[in-house]
């Protein structure tokens, strides 16, 4: 015989104090070590922003968070394992600020949703450069790190080459390798936003906006003249007007 819930649900008054006593106590410590979390991955932020992955001590770690090495190894095995969950944080901020290209009619036309896309992550990465220097300068000198900066690499290459993929039948996009050419728009997209990081690399102080802009259009048209293209792409300039 099945007891329908209602009939052996407990009236509150019914349920044993201690029980509640004891109920209460957990929640307030997965709430702590939650914040305590939160508050070492900030601290080990802030640290490795200023001194760089290997330069970065423990003692540093924990000195910010205003914990001891006991409760900093509570949350993490290792100082590796710290640079993990602080890229976690910029990689899922990333990923959730890119979306994919609509090509319905009645969306937005698809270079705006491009641009929208690099000055959604612009933001994100200029205003926290001491992070997003980590991520796309440093990260590769730990391969526990690594690893995720490779996985954020192929999520956004899939990205564009299924914008590419999907912008061909429409005529958006000219036939070409699709693979091979997200490699090549990630990997320009990728040194264009680490220069701009480093502030010994020269790159022009642009706005955002503008920055966003001629990237795009550097990747979408390339640099060179009308006379030049036709010339690559095998064609006789004098049938331009045809």
């Amino acid at each position: 015989m099945i007891i329908p819930p209602q009939e052996i649900a407990l009236d509150p008054d019914e349920i044993p104090t201690e029980r509640i006593v004891e109920d209460g106590r957990r929640i307030r410590a997965r709430q702590r070590k939650a914040e305590t979390h939160r508050l070492l991955v900030a601290a080990a932020a802030k640290a490795f922003g200023e001194a760089g992955y290997l330069a970065t001590t423990l003692d540093q770690i924990c000195l910010y968070g205003g914990v001891t090495r006991g409760t900093f190894y509570e949350h993490f095995p290792s100082k590796a394992e710290a640079f993990g969950a602080v890229l976690d944080d910029l990689v899922a901020r990333l990923t959730q600020a890119v979306v994919g290209v609509d090509l319905e009619p009645d969306a937005p036309p698809p270079q705006i949703q491009l641009a929208g896309n690099l000055l959604r992550v612009l933001d994100i990465l200029l205003s926290d450069r001491a992070v997003a220097r980590l991520l796309l300068i440093e990260a590769g000198q730990e391969p526990v790190v690594g690893s995720k900066v490779t996985a954020l690499h192929g999520f956004a290459r899939g990205m564009i080459r299924q914008a590419l993929l999907d912008g061909a039948p429409v005529g958006l996009v000219r036939p070409l390798q699709a693979e091979l050419a997200a490699h090549a728009l990630l990997g320009a997209i990728l040194a264009v936003m680490a220069a701009r990081l480093d502030d010994d690399a020269g790159m022009p102080d642009l706005p955002e906006q503008t920055l966003a802009r001629e990237l795009l259009t550097t990747c979408l048209c390339g640099v060179a003249g009308e006379e030049l293209r036709l010339a690559i792409l095998g064609m006789d300039p004098a049938a331009k007007s045809e």
